[in-house]
C-alpha cells in the first residue's frame, strides 16, 4: 500500500512539471541510473507512462522499462493500459517488444505477446 502511495505522489509530481524539455530529461537521468536505484525507476518510469502526453517520451520510457526485464515485472498492466490507448502501430509494436523482456521467464505470457505481435503485423 505505501508503494502505490509513493507512485501516484511520483505521477503527480511528474504531471504537474509543464516543461517538455525538464520532462524529457527526466527519463533520460532515469535510463543512466538503473544501478544506483532499481527499484524506484520503474515505479518513476510507470509515472512517465501515466501522464507524459508526448509520445517521444513515453517511447522512452517503454524502452528503458523493456531493458529492465523482468525487474520491471510490476510494469505490464500499465504497459497494457498504453498499448490499448496507442493508435501508432510502430509505438505498439516496441511496446510488445518491452512486454516479451519484461516477461522473459513466462512462457504463456511470452505466447501470449508472440500472438499479439503477429495481430498487430496483419493490421
Amino acid at each position: 500500500r505505501e508503494k502505490e502511495h509513493s507512485r501516484d505522489r511520483l505521477t503527480e509530481m511528474y504531471g504537474a512539471e509543464k516543461t517538455l524539455s525538464v520532462r524529457q530529461a527526466i527519463v533520460w537521468r532515469l535510463a543512466q541510473k538503473k544501478p544506483v536505484v532499481e527499484s524506484v525507476i520503474p515505479d518513476l518510469l510507470i509515472a512517465v507512462l501515466t501522464v507524459e502526453p508526448d509520445r517521444s517520451i513515453r517511447e522512452e520510457a517503454v524502452r528503458v522499462l523493456g531493458d529492465y526485464g523482468p525487474m520491471a515485472e510490476e510494469s505490464l498492466p500499465s504497459l497494457l493500459r498504453v498499448l490499448k490507448k496507442e493508435e501508432s502501430l510502430e509505438f505498439q509494436m516496441r511496446i510488445v517488444e518491452a512486454m516479451k523482456s519484461i516477461g522473459a521467464g513466462d512462457a504463456k505470457l511470452q505466447t501470449i505477446l508472440v500472438h499479439l505481435e503477429e495481430s498487430l503485423r496483419i493490421q
